[in-house]
Parts: C-alpha cells; sequence; structure tokens
C-alpha cells in the first residue's frame, strides 16, 4: 500500500512540474513577444521621424532663379562680388534668411561667408538684430569683405519685405568672395577660366543648395557665370 501511494504521488508531482514548465514558457514567449512588438514600434517610431524630417528639409529648400552675374568691381581682372536670385524651390515652410551661410570654395580658397550683421562669437537675441543689416537695398559692391546681403526684395503677393523667403517670393542676393581664406589667408577673388562652387545652406536644417560655376575666359566689370 505504501509503495502504491509514493508511485501515485511521484506521479502528481511531475504534473504539476510540467504544468510549472509550461506556464514558464508561455511567460517567456510573451515577455519576447512584447519586447519584439516594442522594437518593431520603436523602429517604426524612428522611420517616421526620419521621413518627417526630411519633408521639412525639403519644404525648407532654396534654389536659383534667373542669371547668376559675376562682378569686378576692383577693375583688377578678377570677380570679387556674385549677385543672383534665390526663391523658395518647394512652395512650402518659409526660410528664415538671418541665419543662412555660403560656403565657398575654389582652386586655393575656402571659407565661409557669413551674413551682414552676424558677428562670430556674439550671440544673437533674433531676427531683429540682423536683419537690419542684411537688407539694406546697398548695392553689390558696398557689401563687405566675408559678407552677403539682401539688396533686393521681390515680394510676391505676400507684399512684405521681412527675413522670411516665403512661397511667391524672391530676394537678390550680393555675395563679396573677398575676405580671410581659410587655405592661404587672404581670398582674391576668382580668376578668368577659373572654377569655384558656392554653397547655399538655410538655417533650421533646410536642404543645401550648390552652385558650380566657371568665370569666363575674359572678365569683364559685369560677367554671366555658368
Amino acid at each position: 500500500m505504501m509503495n502504491r501511494n509514493m508511485r501515485k504521488d511521484e506521479r502528481a508531482f511531475s504534473g504539476i512540474e510540467a504544468a510549472i514548465v509550461l506556464i514558464a514558457f508561455v511567460v517567456v514567449a510573451s515577455v519576447f513577444s512584447y519586447v519584439l512588438i516594442g522594437a518593431g514600434m520603436n523602429v517604426t517610431n524612428k522611420a517616421d521621424s526620419a521621413v518627417n524630417s526630411s519633408l521639412v528639409q525639403v519644404t525648407s529648400a532654396i534654389g536659383v532663379s534667373g542669371r547668376t552675374l559675376g562682378l569686378d568691381t576692383n577693375e583688377d581682372g578678377r570677380i570679387d562680388r556674385v549677385v543672383l536670385w534665390i526663391e523658395n524651390t518647394a512652395g512650402g515652410t518659409p526660410v528664415d534668411m538671418t541665419n543662412m551661410m555660403i560656403n565657398f570654395w575654389s582652386k586655393d580658397t575656402a571659407f565661409t561667408i557669413l551674413p551682414a550683421g552676424f558677428t562670430e562669437g556674439k550671440a544673437i537675441n533674433g531676427a531683429g538684430d540682423v536683419w537690419p543689416q542684411l537688407y539694406r537695398k546697398s548695392k553689390p559692391r558696398d557689401v563687405r569683405e566675408g559678407r552677403w546681403e539682401v539688396i533686393r526684395i521681390s515680394p510676391g503677393v505676400m507684399e512684405d519685405y521681412d527675413n522670411m523667403l516665403e512661397p511667391g517670393e524672391k530676394m537678390q542676393l550680393g555675395i563679396n568672395l573677398l575676405g580671410k581664406n581659410e587655405l592661404t589667408g587672404e581670398a582674391k577673388g576668382i580668376s578668368a577660366s577659373e572654377s569655384f562652387v558656392l554653397e547655399l545652406k538655410a538655417s533650421g536644417g533646410g536642404a543645401v543648395c550648390s552652385l558650380g560655376m566657371e568665370a569666363p575666359a575674359h572678365i569683364d566689370a559685369v560677367n554671366e557665370l555658368y
């Protein structure tokens, strides 16, 4: 009798043990599924964020409208100013012009052309500190070395003249190619038949507008650039 009872107890214990193992498998599987679902949602959220960020950049794009001119204001046979019109190409998000930087490269020159009114190492309280100096309705030859300015605005339907480049608006920029050169210490402009690049990058992570151009074989006071 004692032996039969012990065998029954062993069978009962084995059944409980199997149930515990089964429950453990179910718990582990549930946790694993939760982790996988969480990881999938995280990847989806990151993908959505990346797409949204890309859309913001695309809708903040700027592009060149019309001809680009190179000026020899010093009458030394070198182009020292560039004049061009830009517009909001995407027709979407307005672009704040007060923090736009222009990178300039040539065979022996590389430096960043800053907006007029922007001082390196000095805090800016807002667009109001920069815009009055950036948009002075000045002539291209009056733009300071290593700076660019908005010299004319075609306001479009908005009929305003603020620092935001909005859909339908155009702004004409005057860009001074002279200044501090990171390669040789002094930027002297562009000589005849020399290739160069201007890279316009708006604030807020907008898309970059890169312009590769070449000076003509003979430089006049006013030259069309391609």
